[in-house]
């Protein structure tokens, strides 16, 4: 069907190592996305397909946003971010306490170690995880 977007099989049937993996290929706002299905059932496939595109529909209609296989990725720094949240919220990042002061250090620690991510918005931009105790 002309516009429905398309399954496909990657990799070259005459290879002897040669395990079908069918992708989908679909285009929204002009921007062709692919992504791999990770299964060799093309009914699995198309099926996946379907919801792409039912979600590509919404997004035309509503006016929402498309969220991608990339968008719904979680960084490291996400977790990090999200950790530091719950902590605030239990109470457990008092800043009179010393446990406090020891837990932001220790994330502060990871997220220099595991890198801050790519993405551009910080879900706690009105946090600060580098005030001094």
């Amino acid at each position: 069907m002309r516009g429905q977007g398309r399954v496909y099989d990657r990799g070259n049937k005459n290879s002897p190592n040669y395990h079908p993996n069918y992708w989908i290929g679909y285009n929204v706002d002009g921007k062709e996305y692919r992504e791999s299905c990770g299964t060799d059932d093309p009914k699995k496939a198309e099926r996946m397909l379907r919801d792409r595109m039912k979600l590509a529909a919404c997004h035309d209609l509503l006016g929402t946003k498309f969220i991608t296989r990339k968008d719904r990725k979680r960084t490291a720094s996400d977790l990090l971010d999200a950790l530091h949240i719950h902590f605030k919220i239990t109470g457990k990042l008092s800043d009179t306490g010393p446990h406090g002061c020891q837990l932001r250090s220790q994330i502060r620690k990871a997220k220099t170690d595991f890198g801050r991510g790519t993405r551009d918005s910080d879900p706690c931009s009105g946090t600060h995880f580098g005030e001094d105790c």
